[in-house]
């Protein structure tokens, strides 16, 4: 293949993708899905092409509101396998417990395959399908309701050398959900990043990366960094949209397993609602490389 048309196809992609976001979309909106504190850890979360096509990864991350907004509580889990260094399968769950009677759910199966374009470009497509529910439970004044709907997302990855670039659209069909007499729009709507990691030192590399979260209501983007010594331990600081800001702590556990992390952090910011609010979350995660 010709090297500069092989340089130029995912990029043509991109654009054919980036072209779909000018449909005309609902004007009730709710972002359904996990949005990690710092999604350098787990760039897959959004974006099912971007697992590392040479890993079996696996993460497990917990987040619950502070003050006034305790009761609301995300649970996130996925997990990834690479087969034969092009394929990926694996499957992700997602639940958000809004108040103790209100829950939003999906669980979705991934896939994903690497096409190397030459030594330094490789070009990756997924997607992510399932099923998405919203359950309302039963009160003394309402029997409470539920109701399911299919959820698809796809994405495409370029990485040049060290460079990674990500774009995915998501909840593609506009699904509607109505457990109750109010109907509820999973919104379709385009999560990006661009990252690169730069050697500091022999020991110590920082990870930059900037995401843009994209839909007809809402306009997101967060500026995450992860500093690392030794691949052991390391720190995390993320500035975003709204004065947001989020930091943590990384490190493995080798008594555990090799590979193992456990990461802690803290965020403080506003919701779309312009109610703010603070979290703590943690998360485990493991990635061994094949």
């Amino acid at each position: 293949m010709n090297n500069r048309f092989s340089f130029f196809l995912p990029l043509l992609v991109m654009i054919l993708i980036l072209s779909m976001i000018t449909v005309s979309l609902a004007q009730k909106t709710i972002l359904f899905n996990p949005r990690l504190d710092h999604f350098l850890i787990n760039k897959g979360g959004s974006i099912p092409s971007s697992y590392a096509k040479d890993s079996l990864f696996s993460s497990i991350n917990y987040k619950n509101r502070m003050g006034v907004l305790s009761d609301i509580r995300d649970i996130y889990f996925d997990i990834a396998t690479s087969i034969n260094n092009s394929h990926i399968i694996g499957a992700k769950l997602y639940s958000e417990q809004e108040t103790s009677l209100f829950t939003k759910s999906k669980i979705e199966a991934i896939y994903a395959f690497t096409v190397p374009i030459n030594e330094n470009l490789n070009w990756a497509l997924g997607t992510q399908f399932g099923g998405a529910n919203i359950n309302f439970g039963s009160t003394g004044a309402s029997v409470g309701g539920s109701d399911w709907s299919f959820d698809i997302a796809v994405s495409t990855t370029i990485q040049y050398k060290k460079i990674e670039w990500g774009i995915a659209m998501l909840q593609l069909p506009n699904s509607k959900l109505q457990p109750l007499d109010y109907t509820f729009l999973l919104e379709r709507y385009f999560n990006s990043y661009i990252s690169s990691p730069f050697n500091l030192s022999p020991n110590w590399v920082l990870e930059t990366g900037f995401e843009i979260q994209q839909g007809n209501n809402f306009s997101l983007w967060s500026l995450d960094n992860k500093l690392q010594y030794n691949s052991s331990y390391g720190l995390l600081v993320r500035f975003g949209d709204h004065y947001s800001f989020s930091g943590g702590a990384f490190m493995e556990i080798p008594m555990v397993l090799e590979d193992f992390f456990l990461s802690v952090n803290y965020s403080n910011f506003f919701r779309q609602e312009d109610l703010r609010f603070n979290s703590f979350s943690i998360s485990i995660y493991y990635q061994l490389k094949r």
